[in-house]
């Protein structure tokens, strides 16, 4: 398998090498572009015990995976551009025997990716994005987009600061509309896009719905069951004195896919009276974040706020949910390897009473949780995280160690122990999944270590390790208390 990736990421390298772009004439060109990603990935879950049926030691495995995109880009430099991308993304020994029944489950990320076409060794080669973007010259960040393209919530406006863009990034963007970076097959939208960029404010539009991916393969087809909206307005740093960021927003989820598609919701209530609901989710949200940092003498401090509230229904009972995120971080900048501490808590709100008519779980929508899980074995629904944080810099824009201490529980000991990152197939699974939590709160304690190494500047690497200590829910449903996750992975970039 390591030869196969090894060989996967030399043909890749070779292929970005090329000479790939032409101009067209004055005030236009034609670019091609590309990136390739090579993983392996070791998972050792919490043991299930002698659940048949079972295999002893189908929760430790090991897989590779190689993610390759490339495309062209035709920009006229004036009011019009065009791009094409193909992605190729290929698995190598995916677990054959990595799930149990109820509520065993799916036991990590190899189980999650050989379910959907129950394949050791498997690629596909799919359109990622194929659009077209109307702009005005000189006006910025104005535009019209219509076809499938990428998108991610909370990164509609970047900045020029170094802090306030990478607390967007990695602490904002991505909580209810996101990429699914982490997956080996990702997720794009079908549908349009526009933005209205001024000095001081950014306005953005959405109106879309996913493409198949994540864990599916099939990246062709999109889920025209599942809709997205969003409006947000972003504050500019120009608002704060250089220094803060803001951001309103409205969205608007719906899922039509029924028991007819196989799908059917994630929620406390009893199988029965799920698999009876074929009523329509539709769910309005109202949030926000506002992102602040600062000077005490060399060093430098940051704040992040994020909430959101939801209403509508959950198919046939009503909808009211909430989540909220508050975090800190103090940079000493004179001292070695300029240490940033930060630390947060996020809480969402989940369900007491699966019987009173009202589905109070926080909703995560289309999300990649592993910004806010780095070892996704939780997600921000019935959560409640308590985390610190230390971030180094050994050799800045170089070298980057991490590591992080989250103490996870569940907001509610009446709802489920909920993971996933939203829906990925149209027929098949709802996207996210659950586990009983036995009347009991105490979800895992969960320490990891990440480091991140740019090699040259279309060349990086990345490592990470983490283990997780369960706690009463876990050891409610598995034999073992503790789990492990580590991974080594190398990006190749042609801008």
């Amino acid at each position: 398998m390591i030869r196969r990736l090894v060989t996967l990421a030399g043909a890749a390298a070779a292929l970005l090498s090329l000479p790939l772009e032409a101009q067209q004439g004055a005030g236009s060109s034609l670019t091609a572009y590309g990136s390739t990603r090579v993983r392996y990935e070791g998972w050792s879950w919490f043991d299930p015990g002698n659940t048949a049926p079972t295999v002893a030691g189908a929760n430790s495995y090991g897989y590779g995976a190689a993610l390759l995109k490339g495309g062209l880009r035709y920009d006229t430099r004036r009011w019009f551009d065009a791009t094409l991308e193909l992605q190729n993304t290929t698995l190598l020994g995916l677990p054959e025997d990595a799930r149990g029944p109820a509520p065993i489950g799916e036991m990590g990320g190899g189980a999650s990716h050989f379910t959907p076409h129950a394949k050791k060794d498997d690629a596909r080669i799919f359109l990622n994005q194929g659009f077209v973007t109307l702009k005005r010259p000189g006006r910025g960040a104005t535009y019209l987009r219509l076809g499938r393209f990428d998108y991610l919530d909370g990164a509609e406006a970047p900045t020029t600061d170094a802090t306030l863009e990478w607390l967007r990034r990695s602490r904002v963007a991505g909580r209810l509309i996101a990429n699914f970076g982490f997956s080996q097959v990702q997720r794009t939208f079908d549908g349009a896009s526009a933005g209205l960029d001024g000095k001081r404010t950014t306005l953005t539009l959405l109106a879309a719905h996913p493409r198949q991916g994540g864990f599916e393969l099939d990246g062709w087809k999109s889920m025209t069951e599942v809709d997205i909206a969003a409006a947000t307005v972003t504050f500019k740093p120009a608002w704060f004195g250089g220094r803060g960021e803001a951001r309103l927003f409205a969205m608007y989820y719906g899922d039509r896919r029924s028991a007819d598609d196989s799908v059917f919701k994630v929620d406390n209530r009893p199988s029965a009276a799920r698999v009876a609901d074929s009523a329509d989710i539709s769910m309005p949200m109202i949030g926000g974040h506002y992102l602040r940092h600062g000077a005490l003498g060399r060093d430098q401090w940051d704040a992040t706020l994020w909430a959101v509230l939801q209403g509508g229904s959950w198919g046939a009972l009503d909808h009211r949910a909430w989540a909220v995120a508050l975090e800190g971080g103090y940079q000493f900048n004179a001292l070695p390897w300029k240490p940033w501490f930060r630390a947060g808590y996020n809480r969402s709100s989940g369900d007491d009473d699966p019987s009173d008519g009202t589905h109070q779980t926080f909703f995560q929508a289309l999300t990649t949780v592993r910004p806010f899980a780095q070892f996704p074995l939780y997600n921000l629904m019935n959560n409640e995280d308590l985390f610190a944080q230390l971030i180094l810099r050994p050799v800045p824009g170089r070298l980057t160690l991490r590591s992080d201490l989250h103490a996870v529980r569940l907001a509610n000991e009446n709802d489920l122990w909920y993971g996933g990152s939203g829906a990925f197939q149209r027929r098949g699974s709802f996207g996210f999944g659950g586990r009983p939590s036995g009347g009991e709160r105490g979800l895992a304690t969960v320490a990891d270590l990440a480091v991140d190494v740019t090699v040259r500047p279309w060349w990086n690497l990345y490592g990470y390790v983490a283990h997780a200590w369960g706690g009463a829910v876990v050891r409610g449903i598995y034999a073992g208390e503790g789990a492990t996750l580590g991974y080594l992975e190398m990006t190749l970039r042609r801008p």
